[in-house]
């Protein structure tokens, strides 16, 4: 079992001394730049007017399309999407251009004295608009496995309809921001991203520069979710530029209105599916239509859709499946990573369809879905084995709470009208691995000091999921020296270069993989010269050295590890190591033949959700909650138990409280009076985590599994537990007739009424 290990910083974030850009000292002659943000959806730019700015003390500089001396792109899937654009805005909030100022306050109002004059165009805005006028990124994904015609055939029903999820806020604390500080040679760049490595290369690509003279050096970012993947580029980007042109520090930090304003987001999705089955509930063929809302430039959506088509089938076995997939290029701000990255959704489509199937035969959902669950041995639509499933267990395990929970649900429904409770459950198969198979990739360099103390560099970017403190564990047991004596240095692409982006739950299974091979060696070493000092002290041959917290041991004797660090380094051994890690067995999706093996493992797990709803307010209140989580083993059963519980909420929000309000391309829920994220009233009564230790053999380092993302899923169990309790209230014994619209609401408040006044 997990090690009981404190969060690595947990002392310096509860008092406050952890450090953020915006906390970091002022260098010399700190600047701040802010950018000037489009007030229109779509347009052609006729003038920019900084006069008004320029008049204002303290106004030191602007920034234009024609300030940027290199290449004027910060788009890494695709090329396309400018720092500033030249002759046309493409979203409402898209940078325009900047003003440089003394301080921050005075950057944030010469910004809003620019005046910009648009020759408006009409902007694209929908799913159904994109589509109309064939406006769409490249490739298409598809999947075609088995005879899909044959099995709508041998089907006993089939049924169609049209599913959409919505859009998501990241919400991070710290919002998009990066200082630059020029060097001797070339700059250093500290921005809030999870991407170091493509952060460098744009920086390069815009000012025109080698990328050794560009260094980027990150600690700790403020909460990312996703958010803080490709964002970050452009205003790293910005910020590059002001910094060239004036030649001194410049920080910019977003407005938290402005932020939620000008990036991306959880994309929107809609589907068309006809899904065919028999009476006892058994899939028999499935065929989807996807579509989703890419926004301006092409940012993430092409992998973010491709992991929604990889998760389209969620939990379940299906024969003959057929899926066409495409996202759409719109005049919104480009939608981006978000935790999940598209599986969510896909696995929204699956859970509505298996709920539609319930529905449509009155059986129990939970047979519907035992019933076409995958077990060991069976192929994914995309062709990959699934080697290990523990579906089956985890529904044993789960199915007397769930027995248990909907009979005291079925009694509450009969003896009330106007509140009713509801339950669903949800299982979960996740793929941990970057679908692009070249990202899979993780570095760790371990230096050894002759005071018993580590320093150990990695490739992860620490934002709250406490990637530090497992790295720093795996480095303690593999050596023997206790984590108070390792640090945890930033990353910094000249220590970690070409880092993939901290990013599809690998964080751990890519750098602690990489930290473990460099610690081995340096430990093979340790040993080495331990031996000898045994010999010479106590004239003791060693076979076997024990090495734990900060001691090595052999037959009762003990000296300490600094000891031998420090002879190690008198014996001229390298007490050093930079290893590399790359994730066997995979291999990148092929787009057109919709098959590939782009998951080294899968994560398995279900929830169970029983919600009360109020049929005339519609107000809910999460009431129960049981979570079964397989996870191979448990480095740290603490941050395990947190990364499930905040993704659980997060996840809940998504379906439930968050929505992203929207007027003609505009966005109007910018702040937390106006977007709504769950908050410690919404974390259920019973709130019961179980982790399932499978000892599975494929799995990560110390057989653990990625957590980061596939607990998000287990929040869509409130949603249909939600519509569940909806459902029952449409019954023909309910106050309301079916639909429950608003004007059916508005009935049964005035019926209610009138019986109190009687």
């Amino acid at each position: 079992m997990a090690d009981k290990i404190p969060h690595i910083d947990g002392i310096l974030h509860a008092t406050g001394k952890s450090q953020f850009i915006s906390d970091m000292p002022p260098e010399k002659d700190l600047v701040y730049v802010y950018p000037v943000f489009s007030n229109v959806s779509r347009g052609e730019i006729v003038e920019i007017d900084f006069s008004e700015s320029e008049e204002i003390d303290g106004f030191i500089d602007k920034i234009t399309c024609k300030d940027i001396p290199g290449e004027n792109n910060v788009g890494v899937v695709e090329k396309g999407e400018p720092v500033f654009p030249e002759e046309e805005v493409e979203f409402f909030g898209q940078p325009v251009c900047a003003v440089i100022a003394k301080d921050y306050f005075t950057a944030r109002k010469c910004a809003k004295l620019v005046k910009i004059k648009y020759r408006e165009k009409k902007p694209t805005l929908t799913i159904e608009e994109a589509i109309e006028k064939n406006s769409f990124f490249k490739p298409q994904l598809n999947i075609n496995r088995g005879n899909v015609k044959k099995g709508f055939k041998e089907s006993q029903f089939v049924i169609e309809g049209k599913l959409e999820t919505p859009i998501q806020e990241h919400f991070y604390l710290e919002t998009q921001t990066c200082r630059v500080i020029p060097l001797e040679k070339g700059f250093l760049i500290k921005p809030s991203s999870q991407s170091p490595s493509e952060i460098q290369e744009i920086i390069a690509s815009v000012l025109n520069i080698p990328q050794n003279l560009v260094t980027v050096d990150i600690k700790r970012l403020g909460g990312g979710f996703g958010g803080k993947e490709h964002n970050p580029g452009l205003y790293a980007a910005i910020t590059a530029v002001a910094s060239f042109k004036v030649k001194r520090p410049v920080e910019l930090r977003l407005m938290r209105d402005d932020d939620i304003t000008a990036t991306g987001k959880r994309h929107k999705f809609k589907a068309k599916y006809r899904c065919g089955f028999n009476k006892d509930g058994k899939i028999k063929a499935l065929e989807y239509e996807i579509y989703s809302n890419g926004g301006a430039y092409v940012d993430l959506s092409i992998p973010v859709l491709e992991r929604c088509v990889l998760h389209s089938e969620n939990a379940y076995f299906i024969e003959n499946f057929k899926l066409k997939a495409t996202a759409c290029k719109t005049n919104l701000h480009p939608f981006t990573a978000f935790r999940g990255f598209g599986g969510p959704q896909g696995v929204f489509f699956m859970e509505s369809i298996i709920e539609k199937i319930a529905k449509t035969l009155n059986l129990d959902p939970m047979e519907i879905r035992k019933k076409n669950l995958y077990k060991s041995g069976d192929r994914t639509p995309y062709g990959q084995k699934i080697k290990e499933s523990y579906l089956q267990v985890l529904f044993e395990k789960i199915e007397p709470t769930y027995k248990e929970w909907k009979k005291e649900v079925e009694e509450f429904n009969q003896k009330n009208k106007f509140e009713k409770m509801g339950i669903a459950i949800t299982p979960i198969k996740f793929g941990i691995s970057f679908t692009i198979r070249a990202l899979n990739r993780g570095y760790a360099l371990i230096i050894l000091y002759p005071d018993g103390t580590v320093s150990v560099s990695h490739g992860g970017i620490e934002m709250g999921q406490e990637v530090s403190t497992r790295v720093a564990q795996i480095v303690s047991k593999t050596i023997g020296i206790s984590v108070k004596n390792i640090h945890i240095e930033s990353a910094n692409t000249k220590r970690i270069a070409n880092i993939p982006p901290t990013a599809a739950s690998t964080a751990v299974d890519l750098n602690g993989n990489a930290a473990f091979k460099s610690a081995k060696i340096l430990r093979r070493r340790l040993e080495r010269v331990a031996k000898k000092i045994f010999k010479e002290k106590f004239n003791i041959s060693c076979e076997e050295i024990k090495m734990e917290n900060d001691i090595c041991k052999c037959e009762g004797k003990e000296i300490p590890i600094k000891e031998v660090i420090e002879r190690a380094i008198w014996d001229r051994e390298k007490m050093a190591e930079y290893q590399f890690y790359k994730t066997p067995e995979i291999t990148d999706f092929n787009e057109e033949k919709g098959k590939g093996h782009p998951f080294y493992y899968y994560v398995f797990g279900v929830a169970v959700s029983v919600v009360k709803t109020d049929l005339l307010t519609g107000e809910f209140k999460l009431l129960k909650t049981k979570i079964i989580h397989e996870m191979g083993n448990s480095i740290n059963r603490d941050v395990d138990m947190g990364q499930i519980t905040g993704a659980y909420i997060q996840g809940m929000g998504w379906l439930t409280l968050e929505d992203m309000v929207y007027k003609e391309g505009v966005p109007i829920s910018i702040s937390p009076s106006t977007y709504k994220i769950p908050t410690i009233s919404d974390i259920p009564e019973v709130f019961d985590v179980e982790l399932f230790i499978s000892g599975s053999k494929y799995s990560s380092i110390f057989g653990t599994k990625g957590i980061g993302e596939p607990p998000f899923l287990y929040g869509e169990s409130v949603f249909f537990a939600i519509k569940n309790a909806i459902e029952d209230g449409e019954k023909k014994d309910s106050l309301l007739t079916p639909p429950a619209t608003p004007e059916n609401i508005l009935k049964a408040i005035n019926t209610l009424k009138l019986k109190r006044e009687k």
